[in-house]
C-alpha cells in the first residue's frame, strides 16, 4: 500500500532544553500523520462512529536513532501494514532534512463496537477495505509482563490539558509523564514499548511505579491502566 507522507517543521515549544524534539511531541506528529491517512482511507472517526465502531490504540513501540532539533524539517511516512489477529498494524518512519531515517515505530489498533465496547474483527467490520485484506509479516509490539516488585515514583492526576477529543488522556500524554520520570538528568529515550490497557478519564488519580526499565500506572483500585518498557 502507498505510504502517506507529511512534512513538519519542529517548533521550539515541542523541544527540550537541548533544543531536541521531545518524544511526546514526536509521538503526536506520528499520530497526526496516521489520522490524516486514516481519513483519506475512509476511516474518519465520525464516519466510523456512524457505522457503530471506532479505532483504539492499544500498543505502540518505537526506536529513535536521534532526535531532530528545533527549526528542522522532518518527514513522517506511515502506512497500514496488515492484520495480526484482531489487530490492525500501522508502521511509521521519520526522516530528517538529509533524508536519513531517525526513527521508526509500529502501532497496534483494534476496532471497538460503540455499544458494547468489545473488539470486532476488522476484516468483518470492513470486509471490502484493502487495509484489512492482508496479514502483517513483521515484528509485533509485545504484551508487557507486569513485574511484582515495584518502586513507587509519584502520583499523577488526569487534568484538563491531558484530555483529547475522545474525552480521555491523549496517548502522547502518557509519554510526557514517562519523560518527566526518566529524562530528569538522564539520557534520551532510544527505545520504548507501550501498552495502553484501559483509558483514563478527566480527574482520575493514579500512581506511577517502576521496576528497572518498566514503568507502570495504576489506579486507586490497583488496576494496571498503562505499562511501558523504556531504554
Amino acid at each position: 500500500m502507498e505510504k502517506f507522507k507529511n512534512q513538519y517543521q519542529i517548533r521550539a515549544t515541542e523541544c527540550d532544553s537541548n533544543f531536541n524534539i521531545r518524544l511526546s511531541a514526536l509521538w503526536d506528529l506520528m499520530q497526526d500523520a496516521a489520522a490524516h491517512h486514516a481519513n483519506i482511507l475512509g476511516f474518519d472517526h465520525e464516519e466510523m462512529v456512524k457505522n457503530g465502531n471506532f479505532f483504539i490504540l492499544v500498543r505502540m513501540s518505537a526506536n529513535i536513532k536521534c532526535y531532530p532539533k528545533s527549526g528542522e524539517r522532518i518527514r513522517v511516512e506511515t502506512y497500514p501494514a496488515g492484520m495480526h489477529k484482531l489487530f490492525c498494524v500501522r508502521r511509521y518512519e521519520v526522516f530528517d532534512e538529509k533524508d536519513e531515517k531517525v526513527a521508526e515505530a509500529t502501532s497496534l489498533w483494534i476496532v471497538v463496537d460503540c455499544l458494547t465496547s468489545r473488539p470486532l474483527r476488522p476484516n468483518k467490520a470492513y470486509p471490502d477495505s484493502p487495509v484489512t485484506s492482508f496479514d502483517y509479516e513483521g515484528e509485533i509490539c509485545e504484551k508487557i509482563n507486569i513485574p511484582e516488585d515495584l518502586e513507587f515514583l509519584r502520583k499523577v492526576v488526569a487534568e484538563f490539558s491531558d484530555i483529547d477529543v475522545n474525552n480521555h488522556v491523549n496517548n502522547a500524554r502518557y509519554i510526557n509523564w514517562i519523560e518527566n520520570m526518566v529524562r530528569s538528568g538522564g539520557e534520551p529515550i532510544k527505545s520504548i514499548n507501550v501498552n495502553y490497557i484501559q483509558e483514563i478519564k478527566l480527574g482520575e488519580e493514579l500512581d506511577m511505579f517502576r521496576n528497572n526499565d518498566t514503568i507502570i500506572i495504576k489506579d486507586k483500585e490497583e488496576n494496571v491502566r498503562f505499562v511501558a518498557e523504556v531504554k
